[in-house]
């Protein structure tokens, strides 16, 4: 079981509480609270370029592909709660390997 998993450590230390949402920060409040306590937030910023960016045909189908395969979103999240992962794992090298294949540009592995 991995302990990093939310419901794992709710488990193990019986600290999570459900909270009044009057106490909960907006999202801009906690991050000017992380950064007046001394965090730093590294701004948001792209990662790589989707090959299949420009063909709406082709990420039709590897949508089609991938949940075919894969299923939905909830089934990923489900198996990640529940300790076990490998779906999410699964899931990522699916997608990956599918635009892969389906690319018209040639992409090497």
């Amino acid at each position: 079981i991995n302990s990093k998993v939310p419901n794992v450590v709710a488990q193990r230390t019986s600290q999570v509480r459900v909270l009044d949402p009057e106490v909960v920060p907006s999202v801009d409040e906690a991050v000017q609270m992380y950064l007046h306590a001394g965090g730093t937030i590294t701004p948001e910023s792209t990662f790589g370029v989707d090959p299949l960016a420009n063909y709406d045909n082709l990420i039709r189908r590897r949508e089609q592909l991938f949940s075919q395969n894969i299923g939905s979103s909830i089934n990923i999240f489900n198996n990640v709660i529940s300790g076990d992962g490998t779906l999410m794992e699964t899931a990522i090298l699916f997608f990956l390997n599918t635009t892969v294949n389906i690319s018209p540009l040639g992409l090497a592995v």
